[in-house]
């Protein structure tokens, strides 16, 4: 057989791989992807691998390297949903934003960064928070033990923020390369937020960090234990990773 002849085969294959959502290339397991949006001169989509079983291996989101050129000044967020095979990991959007500025506390986090936040409530739950409001009492073995909350209040459409005491930033030293944060509402944990400053992604990082864990965990089933950012080829992937099965109270 030529070449030639040999040429719609294997684009009909990958067709057909795209639609099953996989990537080809991974004999042990599959990739799928979620939403997508452009942003500066780039593209960045959601999406999640699950292994041969069905069982979570990662969850991020992967973006070109041109979206860090032709940024605009102002706040940009978007809500981007997971692909449905992303519910045996209990996320199911991530709420991205872009601050040219950064934001509160003054200070700490008021450098250009993008908050890459991975919520486990659906989007419409999220939505309705409300801005200000108190929250109910939290069970502190539900939160890793070093975390904190610096107002008490929730932000609309977000929820309640808690802070990494152990994270340079509050140790003296600048918010300069990447921190992790935690949120809730209502006393339930309700995202896990890698932040990225752009200057430290503009050094193509390669890195893996731990995910502090609680003591106990409010819902049984599959919880990251690290968060990793990395670049290859042209492309930045931020994600969460190394999941383990963890039985709920």
């Amino acid at each position: 057989m030529s070449i030639r002849s040999r040429f719609p085969i294997t684009m009909l294959l990958l067709v057909a791989l795209l639609l099953l959502g996989c990537t080809p290339g991974e004999p042990d397991g599959k990739t799928f992807i979620g939403d997508s949006i452009e942003l500066g001169e780039g593209e960045l989509h959601t999406w999640a691998r699950l292994d041969l079983e069905g069982n979570p291996v990662s969850v991020g989101v992967t973006f070109t390297e041109g979206m860090l050129s032709g940024l605009p000044g102002y706040v940009k967020q978007y809500s981007m949903e997971m692909p449905e095979e992303a519910a045996s990991t209990l996320f199911t959007h991530v709420l991205f934003d872009w601050n040219p500025a950064g934001h509160d506390p003054v200070g700490r986090y008021t450098v250009p960064h993008f908050d890459f936040t991975f919520y486990t409530i659906p989007v419409r739950e999220r939505a309705s928070i409300p801005q200000g409001q108190s929250t109910t009492g939290f069970e502190p073995q539900h939160l890793p033990q070093d975390y904190f909350r610096t107002v008490a209040f929730s932000f609309g459409a977000q929820g309640v923020y808690w802070q990494d005491a152990g994270a340079p930033e509050w140790n003296g030293q600048r918010y300069t390369e990447a921190t992790l944060i935690y949120g809730s509402y209502e006393g339930q944990m309700i995202f896990i937020e890698p932040m990225i400053t752009k200057k430290y992604l503009e050094t193509k990082p390669n890195v893996t960090h731990e995910i502090k864990q609680p003591q106990a965990y409010q819902r049984s089933g599959y919880y990251p234990t690290e968060y990793r950012i990395g670049y290859q080829d042209g492309e930045y992937t931020v994600s969460l990773e190394n999941f383990v099965f963890r039985e709920g109270a």
